[in-house]
């Protein structure tokens, strides 16, 4: 395959991209530049970028306008990331609540909805455009890079989301990608999906760590062979010390983890394991320091169909300062807190990863908040916090499907609260489980 790459690169890659009405490679060839700049070119970057978003927001966001109003803040008053304090922080209540006014008006017709449920368990509605979806792939595919992935390499994504159409599966055989559907992962999907990564032999995986620490641990209790990939990328969860050792000990490869959420592409790990490198170009961090730690506050510089400014993602980090080891120059924080990676055991020996049910629940308008209980290894409790959307003819679609995945094996009992408790940390837990 020595001419795919290039061919790929050339002339696949541009056709697709001019179907899809993206424009990744063109932006991942001004990442490749920009990761070489000083520290004062990023910011000098990142502050025009800062201000721009806000005149756009301004003139063209009704929740923008209204606030900036209230708050007697000029637009011509945020020059640079530090100004950005001046605006009051975004929460998830307020992005709920005010959906249609986040939306840019002047970008309805080229917007598209994305759904997210993050690990809070509140599934959530955002719009994007074709613009900042290139930007999050092309920031992606730069950090792949330093791992030495190449447009065209071989790849396996650990999913929770079916590729049933044939376009899609058209998709995945030129981009030479490997889709892997890990619902519940029991001893025979764990066989048929080792099987798999055998015969299609990736150079990279990408996939949740929840996800890969049940699959490799199956694999090193039951000694078997497997694929050793150049290099593995995770995302979604915190990526635990001890899920690492086993994955990289099992597959002998290194491993890397991405951080985002919300449509947001936020940071990667180095590449010498020291931190995260934020996408300066893409997002500008605040921190907040409240009884909980210093919480990340974003703004997405790239998405204008749908404004996250100040956003509270409701994760903990810490920022650190740069040192003479570091390759690049962008700005970095140290690991990523609460996020979640519990999972359900089952009855047949698989399990339920936590995305399991952010996806699950995520398209269901009449769900505020949602949380799973397991008491017994049969026994599920969901507890779910509805709104005046909710239908009866949902909860029996939910026991359907939650029933067909686990192959009958599990009693599903919803219960429905007017709250979901906070654990003292400031986070509501998606899963807790006394097995």
């Amino acid at each position: 395959m020595g001419v795919y790459k290039p061919l790929f690169k050339r002339a696949i890659f541009p056709i697709s991209e001019y179907i899809a009405g993206t424009s990744i490679q063109t932006k991942l060839k001004f990442l490749h530049r920009s990761q070489r700049w000083s520290r004062e070119e990023l910011e000098e970057y990142q502050n025009k970028r800062i201000r721009l978003l806000i005149k756009h927001a301004y003139g063209n966001v009704p929740y923008y306008r209204t606030l900036f109003k209230k708050h007697h803040i000029l637009p011509s008053e945020i020059k640079n990331k530090n100004d950005l304090k001046k605006i009051p922080i975004l929460t998830k209540e307020d992005l709920k609540t005010n959906c249609e006014l986040l939306r840019a008006v002047n970008l309805r017709g080229c917007s598209f909805p994305t759904y997210s449920s993050g690990s809070t368990g509140q599934p959530k509605k955002f719009f994007i455009t074709k613009e900042s979806q290139s930007w999050g792939w092309a920031a992606t595919y730069r950090a792949w890079s330093w791992q030495g992935y190449q447009l065209g390499d071989k790849y396996t994504k650990l999913s929770l989301n079916k590729r049933d159409s044939m376009k899609k599966k058209i998709q995945d055989f030129l981009f030479r990608t490997q889709y892997s559907y890990t619902y519940n992962l029991n001893n025979k999907i764990i066989e048929e999906l080792v099987k798999k990564l055998n015969k299609f032999k990736p150079h990279y995986i990408r996939s949740y760590p929840s996800s890969l620490a049940i699959l490799s641990k199956h694999i090193k209790e039951n000694k078997i062979n497997i694929h050793k990939p150049k290099c593995i990328f995770t995302t979604g969860e915190n990526l635990l010390k001890s899920d690492l050792d086993l994955i990289m000990k099992v597959f002998g490869s290194d491993c890397f983890d991405a951080y985002g959420g919300d449509t947001c592409t936020i940071a990667f790990e180095t590449p010498n394991h020291n931190g995260y490198y934020v996408a300066d170009e893409l997002v500008a961090l605040n921190f907040e320091r409240t009884k909980k730690g210093n919480e990340i506050i974003v703004t997405n510089l790239v998405n204008y169909a749908f404004p996250l400014i100040r956003y509270n993602i409701e994760d903990i980090a810490e920022p650190c300062k740069s040192d003479v080891r570091d390759q690049f120059s962008f700005s970095k924080i140290k690991n990523i807190d609460g996020r979640s990676s519990e999972v359900v055991a089952l009855p047949d020996g698989g399990k339920l990863v936590v995305h399991y049910f952010t996806i699950l629940f995520e398209y269901y308008k009449g769900i505020d908040h949602f949380q799973i209980m397991q008491d017994k290894i049969n026994n599920l409790i969901i507890n779910l916090v509805i709104n005046k959307e909710y239908k009866k003819e949902d909860e029996k679609r939910i026991i359907k499907q939650i029933k067909k995945d686990t192959n009958n094996k599990v009693k599903i009992n919803i219960h429905y609260i007017r709250r979901i408790k906070e654990t003292l940390s400031g986070k509501r837990r998606i899963i807790i489980s006394e097995i």
